[in-house]
């Protein structure tokens, strides 16, 4: 059974990363895009690494050294629960590629493990970028004992069981609840927000809080934050006592509530599968259907109208590509409801959330996925009697449905609260808008660069592949300069750093819009 096992989930990593394309296919362009998808995937955790060390010395520098384990802990169970919970109906229960496995020679348990087993080795890649430069910086500073280090290991491969548990019963009962009802994607894409943006505001409100902290109040700053995260998530609390204190009690509590909840979890889904998968696939058939009027549109309306339909059918390929929208608008909403604090914000700051918008913004458009959801359906756009630009422009034209409406309500939540000269307010318009229009193109050049037409699951095309990591990373290079520049550089520098970066994204959008069209849909396979 464990060789069956250890089979199933090769299969799943290596298809997940594209490597037995890479390694047994003969199309060179697929070698280079798992070279390329190899080569984002190290500097993404390169940045991650980086980014969490600079963190863990920063609070260890302030004298909160105390709470960076329970701190690390947190951080992990959020960005898994956030990355999985889209994960549980997609991969997880997918009934289709169960049921291209079960006509093998394997037991259903055995998929199933395999499955968990898959998530599992994700998160625990995901809990090793974190725990490893917190453990090293937080050992230079403290110089903690040998359990320390073991403790912190050990917990590499526990802290993600209970945000796996958690997330994959909570994306089952989002599909289970929205299956039930007629417009099922609707509800399945409101009550996925709703979860998302509960875990986004309730891991803030650790950093809203301790705004209320004062300088004098920095030495209680370490237990007020370690209280916090108590509140927010006990099991933290749990494993940062066993690791830093060396309470062997609580720490075996902690390992072995998150094994045993797993491990139930696990033999509940394993006994229930086919029952739920069977219900999360569940649909309701529409009664009295009667053909209407044949309405007649141009090439583009119509296309446009099929691609906004296509996006809309897919829950989990809305809400990943317009998470950083979405997170775009909770942002301006806290601007504005801390306005009387952002009156006087600098210049600097003023024009630094222009970037940040930006950014925001670039994280995950439409069009990067765009391509590749057409799958094994891709024949049928080539086959059109339609100019390539006719499709591009329909992709993109639905990538600025989802974002303008957005971007409209974030200028106005920030423009007015904030008292911003002319020149800023120009440029609070412009930057972020330059963005949006930069990313969606860019997007969708990487999209057809990279395509993957091969997925077995929606997650694969939207949350998996090559284009989507290589948007992202070009996304933060694009807005980390320019944001670098304005910290790094004088003030009398900073209007030239915005016109700058306003003409580069307006003519790199312009260039590659006109590559774009220039390739023929039959050339990408």
């Amino acid at each position: 059974m464990w060789k069956q096992i250890k089979l199933l989930t090769g299969v799943e990593l290596r298809g997940a990363f594209g490597f037995n394309e890479a390694r047994y296919g003969k199309d060179p362009k697929k070698k280079r895009r798992a070279i390329l998808l190899s080569i984002s995937f190290v500097i993404i955790a390169l940045a991650i690494l980086f980014y969490i060390a600079v963190m863990t010395a920063g609070l260890a520098a302030i004298g909160m050294a105390k709470a960076v384990p329970a701190f690390l802990c947190m951080i992990i169970s959020v960005i898994i629960l956030f990355f999985t919970i889209f994960k549980a109906s997609g991969i997880i229960f997918n009934m289709q590629t169960y049921e291209k496995v079960i006509v093998l020679p394997v037991k259903p348990a055995v998929i199933v493990i395999s499955r968990f087993l898959t998530v599992y080795i994700f998160n625990v890649l995901m809990s090793l970028l974190v725990l490893l430069p917190g453990t090293i910086v937080y050992g230079i500073f403290v110089k903690p004992s040998f359990g320390f280090y073991l403790a912190m290991c050990a917990g590499t491969f526990l802290i993600p069981l209970l945000p796996i548990t958690i997330a994959t019963a909570l994306g089952a009962l989002v599909s289970a609840v929205s299956s039930r009802m007629k417009h099922k994607n609707f509800f399945s894409i409101v009550l996925s927000f709703v979860v998302v943006i509960g875990i986004i505001l309730g891991s803030s409100l650790l950093s809203a809080q301790s705004k209320n902290i004062t300088d004098s109040q920095v030495a209680a700053f370490s237990t007020t934050v370690f209280e916090q995260i108590g509140k927010i998530y006990p099991p933290a609390i749990l494993f940062s006592n066993g690791a830093v204190n060396g309470n062997i009690g609580d720490y075996l509590l902690f390992a072995g509530i998150s094994i045993l909840v797993f491990a139930l979890f696990v033999l509940l889904v394993q006994r229930t599968f086919v029952s739920i998968c069977t219900a999360l696939n569940a649909h309701i058939a529409k009664r009295n259907y009667v053909m209407k009027e044949q309405m007649q549109s141009s090439p583009l309306k119509a296309l446009y109208q099929k691609e906004l339909k296509r996006y809309f059918s897919s829950s989990i390929y809305v809400l990943n590509s317009s998470i950083g929208y979405i997170m775009m608008v909770i942002g301006a909403v806290a601007v504005f409801a801390a306005a009387g604090k952002m009156v006087n914000a600098s210049v600097q700051i003023q024009l630094a959330l222009a970037v940040l918008l930006g950014l925001v913004a670039s994280i995950s458009p439409t069009t990067t996925s765009s391509i590749s959801i057409e799958g094994k359906q891709w024949w049928i756009v080539k086959s059109l009697p339609l100019t390539a630009k006719t499709v591009y422009d329909s992709k993109l034209l639905v990538n600025m449905t989802i974002a303008l409406p957005c971007y409209v309500i974030t200028e106005i939540l920030l423009c007015f609260p904030l008292h911003l000269s002319a020149e800023n307010r120009l440029w609070m318009l412009v930057i972020p808008l330059l963005y949006i229009l930069f990313s969606a193109v860019m997007g969708l050049t990487i999209n057809i660069k990279m395509p993957n037409f091969s997925w077995d699951s929606e997650a694969t095309a939207v949350k998996q592949s090559g284009a989507v990591l290589v948007t992202m990373l070009l996304g933060f290079v694009a807005a980390g300069v320019p944001a670098g520049l304005l910290f790094l550089l004088p003030v009398g520098t900073w209007g030239l750093i915005m016109a700058t970066t306003a003409v580069v994204l307006a003519a790199l959008t312009i260039l590659l819009y006109r590559v774009n069209n220039k390739v023929a849909l039959k050339t990408i396979n």
